[in-house]
């Protein structure tokens, strides 16, 4: 305390409990001092006493800093996509700073970037005193790409032509975490699973980060083929003494229900090996064919033909 009015050669005297007990020397304490001051002068006389209360503040305890919301796959993971800081035990009128330099440079704003963030807090308390410092990391995301869709196989005569005959997706740029949903209504519903349905495959895609984004979906159509129907086999002409005896003087095949850009196949070993051209013989011809679509499915019981060529006898000599 600083005293003015003190006589030259008097003495001074303090009291902390109200003027019951004096002393020559005074302490303060951290927080509230209530005292009472009184001088002696080489007289002998006692002045009345001067009544002083002051609180005594020598420091400020460092803020309790977290996020306002920890978006992410865990309330304590300090993933989130909301910037903002929330803190604790600040003082009734201090002055909070920031520091994202290692404690270099002070500020008494702060904006979070996106990615990491490497964030010092301290107050200084009204009393003038600056508090530690807290020192608190966390990662700011707020936005999520849409990932890449594509066939895992695309067995089509084309391989950008989305025919296949394997229905799963191949997707690319899933962040790890994150979470993929699938929708096949146009993004009315969605689920974590997706099975492909025989046809056209009308699906979008999305993913939610674990920093709680979700992306813009991404679509994509395919058609899933998985079987070819066995192709219907009969003589282009049956010319025996029967429509239906499966004699002919003329070897050529007629095919039925065979898909569009399919390929066709003969085999005349049982279905050993297998050729894109039939050339029959003369006599018994045991004939195998099958279909190849543009899906690349093959029939896989191809359908089996019997039929007899016998030539036309040649002109009697005259």
């Amino acid at each position: 305390m600083n005293l003015t009015g003190v006589e030259t050669g008097a003495t001074v005297e303090y009291s902390i409990d109200g003027g019951h007990t004096w002393s020559t020397s005074f302490s303060a304490v951290e927080g509230l001092n209530d005292a009472q001051v009184r001088q002696i002068d080489v007289a002998g006389n006692t002045s009345s006493a001067t009544s002083f209360s002051f609180t005594l503040d020598t420091s400020a305890a460092a803020p309790g800093v977290a996020l306002t919301t920890d978006s992410g796959s865990s309330a304590v993971d300090h993933i989130t996509n909301v910037g903002t800081l929330n803190l604790t035990g600040v003082e009734t009128g201090a002055t909070v700073e920031y520091s994202i330099d290692g404690g270099h440079t002070w500020s008494t704003s702060f904006s979070a970037v996106e990615g990491l963030n490497d964030a010092q807090v301290r107050q200084i308390d009204v009393a003038g005193n600056t508090s530690s410092a807290t020192s608190f990391s966390f990662t700011l995301d707020t936005s999520a790409a849409a990932p890449g869709v594509a066939l895992t196989t695309d067995s089509g005569s084309s391989a950008v032509d989305h025919i296949t005959n394997v229905g799963t997706l191949n997707l690319t740029g899933v962040e790890t975490g994150a979470t993929v949903e699938y929708s096949t209504d146009g993004g009315h519903t969605w689920s974590t699973s997706f099975n492909a349905t025989e046809g056209l495959n009308d699906v979008q895609v999305r993913q939610t980060d674990i920093a709680g984004n979700t992306s813009d979906p991404t679509s994509f159509s395919f058609t899933l083929d998985t079987s070819a129907a066995a192709p219907g086999v009969a003589l282009t002409t049956d010319s025996g003494s029967s429509a239906s005896d499966h004699i002919t003087n003329v070897g050529t095949l007629n095919l039925s229900g065979v898909e569009t850009g399919a390929t066709v196949e003969y085999s005349t070993d049982g279905g050993h090996t297998w050729s894109t051209s039939f050339s029959a013989v003369e006599g018994l011809n045991d004939i195998q064919v099958r279909q190849i679509d543009v899906a690349a499915t093959r029939r896989r019981r191809p359908r089996s033909a019997s039929c007899s060529i016998r030539r036309p006898p040649p002109p009697a000599s005259r």
